[in-house]
């Protein structure tokens, strides 16, 4: 196995921000610029931190593959099971160009405080450089493919950067009593015609959302709508909700590429010498 480098991803930087950004590509079709994420800011205290943001989608490198050998998907709109390729990415939410959350005080302090430390290059301050989960929403995120597996009472994602995986209840069990809070919350699913509404909630507190360090805390629940397209890709429309960190909710569109030839790479957190370091292999 290939040691690759030491960050997450990508290795997070203003300057891989702004190459990222270049190359994108994503269905808002305003990605492909490394612009400000805003003119104005949505809380007054972001003011110096909104020029040095780059948003916008840009393109994943697990691009969905094409080909006769290629395994056609179930024409079963109930049946996720199967490869995707997520067909944008993005390191602030929600992800559209021109578009940041409106904060609280509480939001903005924090976000401010993490963003400019990660922009001023102390890459550390991530938990992920830790080997500490992405979590949910941060996984929707990103662009590293997806597995799904399917059974009558689980819906299961496999994400291959550091092969995070959320389990879904879809059998019309209830919900947990008391939820254990985690990076990944519990979440419980059910069928709406062909979508299937997922709620999640436990979520463990001061969670980072995306690259920048928008702040999720334990208050916080994300609602998401995952459709299947005729042409076997899904369509998930989020929203979250966090009156700890936002003033409003959160919504943002992400669709995963039917995908089936992707290629699966080992990408883990690793240790050295038996310290925590932030590389994959």
């Amino acid at each position: 196995m290939t040691a690759m480098p030491a960050m997450r991803r990508g290795i997070f930087s203003t300057t891989l921000l702004s190459v990222c950004a270049l190359a994108a590509s994503g269905p808002d079709n305003n990605a492909g610029h490394s612009v400000p994420a805003l003119d104005k800011p949505p809380h007054p205290l972001l003011a110096p931190l909104i020029p040095q943001l780059t948003s916008g989608f840009y393109s994943p490198n697990g691009s969905p593959t094409t080909g006769d050998d290629q395994l056609p998907p179930s024409t079963d709109p109930h049946d996720f099971a199967g490869r995707y390729a997520p067909l944008e990415a993005t390191h602030l939410l929600p992800g559209e160009r021109g578009r940041m959350a409106s904060y609280t005080d509480r939001g903005a302090r924090v976000f401010m405080e993490r963003a400019q430390e990660r922009i001023d290059g102390h890459e550390r301050v991530d938990p992920t450089t830790h080997c500490n989960p992405e979590g949910t929403v941060r996984a929707l995120n990103q662009g590293s493919t997806v597995q799904v597996l399917q059974s009558a009472t689980q819906l299961t994602l496999i994400h291959m950067t550091n092969h995070l995986v959320r389990r879904i209840a879809i059998g019309g069990q209830p919900g947990p009593s008391a939820m254990r809070p985690s990076s990944v919350g519990t979440s419980i699913g059910h069928w709406d015609g062909n979508t299937l509404v997922v709620e999640t909630r436990g979520f463990q507190d001061d969670l980072w959302l995306d690259d920048y360090g928008d702040p999720g805390s334990e208050h916080m629940m994300l609602t998401e709508r995952f459709t299947k397209q005729p042409n076997g890709s899904l369509r998930i429309e989020a929203t979250l909700n966090d009156p700890v960190n936002y003033v409003g909710p959160i919504r943002m569109v992400r669709n995963w590429g039917w995908a089936p030839n992707a290629r699966w790479i080992e990408s883990v957190c690793m240790t050295e010498h038996g310290k925590t370091a932030g590389g994959k292999r």
